[in-house]
């Protein structure tokens, strides 16, 4: 990585510890801490339909029948 790279990622790193911890606060001030972990634990899996969504051309609009039932045989094993 360059050194413009590194002090990006740096600060980032730095700017999102801070978010985190000001969240922290803000979330008990308010009681929802448990609401947080809710929501929290889901991120994987809608990170994870996002990618499904994006590489079937669902979120873009170049969706097609063709791909997704490669997508369904290549990930579920079905045959034709």
């Amino acid at each position: 990585m360059s050194e413009a790279q590194l002090r990006y990622a740096a600060l980032d790193a730095d700017i999102l510890l801070r978010l985190r911890k000001a969240m922290i606060k803000e979330l008990t001030a308010n009681g929802l801490t448990r609401i947080a972990e809710i929501e929290f634990s889901c991120v994987h899996s809608f990170s994870q339909a996002e990618l499904i969504a994006l590489g079937l051309g669902i979120a873009d609009g170049s969706f097609n029948y063709e791909a997704v039932v490669e997508w369904l045989r290549s990930h579920l094993d079905l045959q034709d």
